[in-house]
């Protein structure tokens, strides 16, 4: 199955499918391309993040070998755990992979970052500058965030500042939510330490006070929309609420507007002629 999500202005729109980081930094685009397949583990999610940037190209020429040296570069410069894997669109070894990306027809030559828990970060068609690539490297909190989101769940994102007091409830009460049948298979819990430097730009993002000794529980659904937000210790049966009102105003489960659209409450926008 082929996933697409925009996480608003945070990444650019990319198709998801879980992989293992592999590095082919210097391999020539000429040399033979090591197929990937749907079947790959994906990563631990208790090590630390690594990055793979997959480099799609059609033809040989010297416009993909000007992206590719560029890209190449500045990848070198991000550190050990950034990698490159090239893959030609044509070899019919790579052609799973292609179709789940949907990038057949897409411009070429295209970067697609994805993190080693199988979340794709950021995507990036030529010409680009190459300093963007950067861009790709998130954090925990946003790499599961997306990844959740890409699989089309529903999360839960509890911002902590030590796992204290109304922290510790909070965490304790979200996570209580997977034990119940009618989340467990659709909805993920995240946590992230406000205190982690790591995880400001998702904090500001969200409008996240960093500076705060409560928790903060925010409810997001795809491609990345809040739902809802909750200041302070929150009980399971509070967000189970938000979470069924959401289950059930948008397909699967709920009303669905012309084209398989979001329809809250039923009340569907005109379909356009």
């Amino acid at each position: 199955m082929k996933f697409c999500i925009q996480f608003r202005q945070l990444f650019s729109n990319a198709c998801m499918l879980a992989l293992v980081v592999t590095a082919a930094m210097n391999s020539p685009l000429q040399a033979q391309q090591s197929s990937l397949t749907i079947a790959e583990a994906q990563a631990d999610s208790n090590q630390p993040l690594t990055f793979q940037y997959l480099f799609f190209w059609k033809e040989n020429d010297t416009k993909t070998q000007s992206v590719l040296d560029a890209t190449q570069k500045e990848l070198a410069k991000l550190g050990a755990n950034v990698s490159i894997k090239q893959i030609g669109i044509k070899d019919p070894a790579n052609a799973e992979l292609v179709e789940h990306y949907g990038v057949s027809r897409a411009p070429m030559p295209l970067v697609v970052c994805t993190a080693s828990n199988g979340a794709v970060t950021k995507a990036f068609v030529s010409p680009f500058p190459a300093a963007q690539l950067q861009e790709g490297i998130v954090s925990r909190g946003t790499a599961e965030s997306l990844k959740a989101l890409q699989e089309n769940k529903l999360v839960v994102l509890c911002a902590l500042n030590g796992a204290t007091g109304n922290n510790k409830t909070t965490l304790i009460n979200a996570r209580a939510l997977k034990a119940d049948q009618r989340f467990a298979q659709s909805v993920e819990v995240i946590a992230v330490d406000v205190r982690d430097p790591n995880e400001a730009s998702l904090l500001a993002f969200f409008k996240l006070n960093a500076n705060t000794a409560e928790p903060t529980t925010v409810i997001l659904a795809p491609p990345g929309k809040q739902l809802a937000s909750f200041s302070g210790a929150v009980t399971s049966a509070q967000i189970a609420e938000k979470l069924v009102a959401a289950q059930s105003a948008c397909c699967p489960g709920g009303q669905c507007g012309p084209g398989a659209q979001c329809c809250p409450g039923g009340n569907c926008a005109p379909q356009k002629k």
